[in-house]
């Protein structure tokens, strides 16, 4: 394989982050987030906890250890001196197997990466999620900045503003 760098913008505020590489050293919080310890970080999944790091004492502390590429996360920077923050998180790995990388959902809100390395249309990238869709199935996709669309099972439709998928995005 070869390996790709995945490039995630990051500014103030909450980011809703996702990984479509294995990381080539390690998926561990620590790692990935090695560049950034310059800040005050916090890093929330929906299921296998969270942490934060502590720049003043170069810590982290929390039950998150590492990050799955199946799941998303959120997370929030301190900012720096002057209160601001844009910078990018870099992650250098090998590119997922999408065919062979299934990812589980439960009823409810489910918080899943997107694993492409290129931008894709909603209807492609859920196809499967949608062909095992019933009429009472309500199926909801919220991103963080680029709309939501709804799967309609009794049209075979999505209708939203969510057009395509983005990597890097959860």
């Amino acid at each position: 394989k070869t390996s790709v760098d995945l490039t995630i913008p990051l500014t103030n505020g909450w980011k809703w982050l996702s990984l479509n590489v294995e990381p080539s050293t390690s998926s561990s919080v620590e790692s990935v987030f090695s560049a950034l310890t310059a800040n005050d970080m916090y890093i929330t999944s929906q299921s296998d906890g969270f942490t934060q790091y502590y720049a003043a004492y170069n810590a982290w502390a929390g039950t998150l250890s590492s990050l799955d590429v199946k799941g998303m996360y959120m997370l929030k920077l301190g900012t720096d001196s002057d209160g601001t923050i844009s910078t990018n998180l870099v992650v250098t790995g090998d590119p997922v197997d999408v065919a062979s990388t299934s990812i589980s959902y439960v009823d409810g809100w489910n918080w899943i990466s997107y694993l492409p390395q290129n931008a894709g249309n909603v209807q492609t990238a859920l196809a499967s999620v949608s062909a095992s869709a019933t009429s009472s199935d309500n199926l909801y996709i919220t991103s963080q900045s680029d709309g939501f669309t709804q799967y309609y099972p009794a049209y075979s439709a999505w209708s939203g503003s969510l057009g395509d998928m983005q990597p890097g995005s959860g």
